[in-house]
């Protein structure tokens, strides 16, 4: 299986999601199509398995050490970081799943909800009791708690959308781990988070 998700990650970045072929998949792995359907029940369920390899960060695990982080608020915060620098990917290869979501997401609703569901909804509503009880206590700047978790994570999509676009020479990653920790240093000024 990590060979048909190797050539369709290839065929993916070459083509897209609508003009990738499983024929073409198959055929890079060496095996039949049906070999390809007996894995993966559709094209779009092969997407689905590649970008949940690729975008492998442990997203359930951050938000449960939130939940059970009784710390400084600035202690949580540095380690939701350095959880999420890990999806910075180390290569070219890795920016495979970021360009297939920009360019095909908007096509593929249910690949949308389930990244969301999977990624991003778990630390950010582990996050915000975390975020109103430190409001509650004048340990951060009263806000919206629901913008503040949003505006947490805007810098490492703003990273990735770059480095997507681009090309990791432009940034690389560890430019792009200095500039998460700037953006988080930034973010605990303006909402005045106690350290």
């Amino acid at each position: 299986m990590p060979e048909i998700l190797k050539a369709a990650a290839i065929e993916f970045s070459k083509h897209g999601f609508p003009g990738a072929r499983m024929e073409d998949i198959a055929a890079r792995v060496g095996v039949t199509k049906p070999v390809i359907y007996r894995h993966f029940k559709s094209k779009q369920s092969l997407l689905e398995a590649l970008l949940r390899q690729e975008l492998s960060t442990d997203y359930s695990q951050i938000a449960d050490e939130i939940r059970l982080h009784r710390g400084p608020l600035v202690h949580i915060l540095k380690a939701i970081i350095a959880g999420v620098k890990q999806a910075v990917p180390a290569s070219a290869d890795g920016l495979s799943a970021y360009r297939l979501m920009l360019a095909d997401g908007y096509r593929l609703p249910s690949l949308r909800r389930a990244i969301q569901q999977s990624a991003l909804s778990p630390v950010r509503e582990a996050l915000k009791p975390v975020f109103v009880r430190a409001m509650a206590q004048g340990k951060m700047r009263k806000a919206d708690p629901d913008f503040a978790t949003r505006e947490v994570f805007a810098p490492l999509f703003q990273a990735m959308m770059v480095l997507t676009i681009t090309g990791l020479d432009t940034w690389g990653p560890r430019a792009t781990a200095d500039y998460l920790d700037h953006a988080l240093d930034s973010f605990i000024r303006s909402y005045e988070i106690d350290a």
